[in-house]
């Protein structure tokens, strides 16, 4: 049975008063925030699409983003990001996509956890979720009380790690080639995108898949950045920003981090330990990735001053963080 609960701030990143520090600093005090998970959204010949969603509790009109979890991940996870945006006031929904570990038979939890990565049979259906969430956002109302008049559903972000990344390109207009057509599952409704460890070339994506690609687009990633793939992370992990037409794209490039972001996983981090990608825990690594998708939230969703002269010159001054623009 769905409980909606206060979230503790399992994880808190305090930040100093100066300017001096290179971070983005909100002028606005954190707000209470509170969840509930597990809201099923009833789908035809299909298993329900659960959804968690993470808002302020105080009255107000709230920006939307749909956050999508990596490969084995689900809606319980990215405490960190979802509970900083949230208190800066932003409504979150994440869906459990098929590839989660919640379904997943003990022979592939098994192969998860000995690092394995492959559970895409379902990536059809990924960025379909997303715009099913879009679709529902009176239903999600009517659904959760807190919810009623909370939602401005004009201005809407979307953000993924990883597969999620893949799922945020696609829901961005990226156009897949597969099997000799020509997919493209873009909708047109969020207003801008943060992709954790963006996908790059293969796997259906070429050169020209990134030109449908809309923006503002935020990629956040670094030199460790492996994936399931041969390419080096310093080439692969750059093509989505590099690849992709000029106008209003921002890369954060992290040195040394690796895929996990020192643990932007949040309470999944245990689980996912084992993963042969995910790194070793980086409170600064972690903090980096946080607060600068913050400040993109903030410039390209509130437009609020802060954050937009915080992006003349981001991350000034933090030691292994290089920001390009184009």
């Amino acid at each position: 049975m769905n409980t909606i609960s206060i979230l503790a701030a399992l994880v808190s990143f305090p930040i100093a008063p100066s300017a001096e520090d290179g971070f983005y600093h909100p002028k606005d005090a954190e707000l209470p925030i509170a969840s509930k998970s597990k809201i099923e959204i009833p789908r035809d010949g299909q298993r329900a699409l659960s959804v968690k969603v993470t808002y302020p509790t105080a009255k107000g009109n709230y920006p939307v983003i749909v956050f999508s979890h990596g490969m084995y991940g689900s809606e319980d996870g990215n405490t960190p990001l979802i509970e900083t945006w949230a208190k800066a006031g932003y409504v979150i929904f994440q869906p459990t996509h098929a590839d989660s570990l919640r379904y997943a038979s003990a022979e592939v939890r098994k192969a998860a956890l000995q690092g394995s990565l492959n559970n895409m049979q379902n990536w059809r259906e990924r960025p379909g979720e997303i715009t099913l969430i879009l679709d529902k956002l009176d239903w999600f109302e009517n659904e959760v009380a807190d919810l009623k008049g909370k939602l401005n559903k004009k201005i809407i972000g979307m953000a993924g790690h990883s597969f999620g990344a893949w799922t945020t390109q696609m829901v961005a207009g990226m156009t897949l080639g597969r099997g000799g057509m020509s997919v493209n599952l873009g909708d047109k409704r969020p207003k801008a995108f943060i992709a954790f460890s963006p996908s790059g070339l293969g796997g259906g994506i070429s050169e020209s898949s990134f030109q449908t690609m809309r923006s503002p687009f935020l990629c956040i990633t670094g030199d460790n950045d492996k994936g399931n793939f041969q390419n080096d992370p310093k080439i692969h992990r750059r093509e989505a920003f590099d690849l992709a037409p000029k106008g209003d794209r921002t890369l954060v490039w992290i040195k040394d981090v690796y895929h996990n972001f020192g643990g932007i996983n949040g309470r999944e981090l245990p689980r996912m330990a084992a993963n042969r990608l995910s790194g070793p825990s980086n409170p600064t690594h972690v903090k980096i990735a946080v607060n600068s998708s913050l400040a993109y939230w903030d410039a390209q969703l509130k437009g609020l001053p802060e954050a937009k002269a915080f992006w003349k010159k981001p991350l000034a001054g933090v030691d292994g963080v290089k920001v390009e623009t184009k």
